[in-house]
């Protein structure tokens, strides 16, 4: 089935009986605003932010792809992720360098400056 498909597996079915918790094996999943609420404005940004992590940026800018002032953009974030949106962003980036990490030949150095 391929690479992606096997690391996909393993890490579903990966258990260490000795070890107290699972953090390792953690995978990164963003609340989703179904889980509370939906916040369409939220949602964009999210979505935008998954397409563009390589990308510099900042909150004027995330605020602006919502639609809101920065200071209800940040409240509302909070509220519908459970994060700030740069530790949102930091996880996205995490995520998508461990993904390359374990399906590409690409090195440590390639895949930090393509993930930003």
């Amino acid at each position: 089935m391929g690479r992606e498909i096997s690391s996909a597996c393993a890490k579903t079915l990966v258990m260490d009986s000795t070890r107290d918790v699972q953090t390792p094996y953690f995978m990164f999943e963003s609340k989703s605003v179904d889980e509370g609420f939906t916040d369409k404005n939220i949602l964009r940004v999210q979505e935008w932010m998954q397409e563009n992590y390589s990308r510099p940026v900042n909150i004027a800018l995330l605020a602006e792809q919502s639609g809101l002032g920065e200071r209800t953009f940040l409240r509302r974030f909070k509220r519908a992720t459970g994060m700030t949106p740069n530790s949102y962003l930091q996880q996205l980036r995490i995520e998508a360098a461990r993904h390359l990490l374990e399906v590409s030949g690409k090195g440590v150095d390639e895949i930090t400056v393509l993930i930003g």
